[in-house]
């Protein structure tokens, strides 16, 4: 009788024992997981420009008259990030062709000389980045873009379609400079004969939104 007592006594303090043990263990986990404190993280908010306003200057290749200098402005209009609509204005004077240089006849005045036009476009660009130096990237965009709009040239106005590409390159969050080419194609019977004439423009220029 006294040998089973002390059998059943023994087993309850090694119960007892594995029991706090246990306990002991749970504890030591619990106490050493790490307490991770999160902290709020408030998003920059950037003001939106929708309106960009630019110059810009460059060439055009008017098909007969030969390559002359031409200068313009544009507004833009940004529907999304992707896609916008552009409206530009802009100023040449044509050379003389090469039957006016060789048989010293004047074909066109000086005022029928000077070109000008607008026109209303629409553009898709794909953003990007541009690595000038090793620890300076700036937001690049190409796009693609076409117009319809109206040349006055050599004393007639013509409805005129363009088409081309560019580069943007973001020098900061309001400055954007801008290189682009684009094909202008209008009818012209200034030689005798009508004809659709194509008049390569390549330029730079800057923008700043608003």
């Amino acid at each position: 009788m006294k040998l089973s007592t002390l059998w059943i006594t023994g087993m309850l303090w090694m119960y007892g024992a594995l029991t706090q043990a246990a306990d002991m263990v749970a504890t030591d986990i619990i106490d050493s997981t790490p307490t991770i404190e999160r902290k709020k993280v408030e998003l920059p908010t950037l003001d939106r420009r929708d309106l960009a306003l630019g110059v810009w200057s460059g060439l055009i290749s008017i098909e007969d008259f030969g390559v002359n200098s031409i200068s313009g402005a544009r507004i833009a209009y940004q529907v999304s990030e992707s896609l916008f609509f552009e409206s530009r204005y802009a100023q040449s004077k044509a050379g003389k062709t090469s039957f006016e240089t060789i048989s010293d006849i004047q074909l066109l005045t000086d005022e029928d000389r000077q070109l000008k036009f607008y026109d209303l476009g629409i553009g898709y660009r794909i953003a990007g980045q541009s690595f000038i130096t090793r620890k300076r990237t700036l937001t690049s965009h190409f796009y693609l873009v076409g117009s319809m709009g109206n040349t006055q040239f050599a004393g007639s106005d013509e409805l005129t379609t363009t088409f081309g590409a560019g580069f943007n390159l973001l020098l900061n969050d309001w400055l954007m400079f801008t290189l682009e080419g684009r094909e202008h194609l209008w009818s012209s019977d200034v030689l005798g004969t009508a004809k659709d004439t194509q008049n390569l423009v390549f330029s730079v220029g800057v923008s700043t939104f608003f």
